[in-house]
């Protein structure tokens, strides 16, 4: 493959394209930087996808009804968010 893509004279366009994208890409992974930048746009991306399975709850919405109610010990050990993800049968105790 590495032969087909490196030759001196492609037989198609396609050929001719696919040995330019790759001394291309052989270029970009030289640059370390540049692959870092890369890789942490993956991981933004990533996340940015899987925010709503994240984060499920709305940020600004208040539950009224439990304001004053006192800290329980599964809320000071865990943030209430990270106890929901984690521990899902505390669910229940924490809204």
């Amino acid at each position: 493959m590495k032969e087909w893509l490196l030759a001196d004279t492609p037989t198609s366009a396609f050929q001719a394209w696919a040995g330019r994208a790759y001394l291309g890409l052989l270029a970009f992974m030289k640059n370390r930087l540049a692959v870092l930048g890369l890789l942490i746009i993956g991981v933004l991306v990533v996340i940015a996808v899987l925010a709503p399975v994240i984060a499920p709850y709305d940020p600004v919405e208040t539950n009224i009804g439990n304001r004053l109610q006192p800290l329980s010990l599964p809320t000071i050990l865990v943030p209430t968010r990270w106890a929901v993800i984690f521990f899902p049968g505390l669910s229940g105790a924490l809204a």
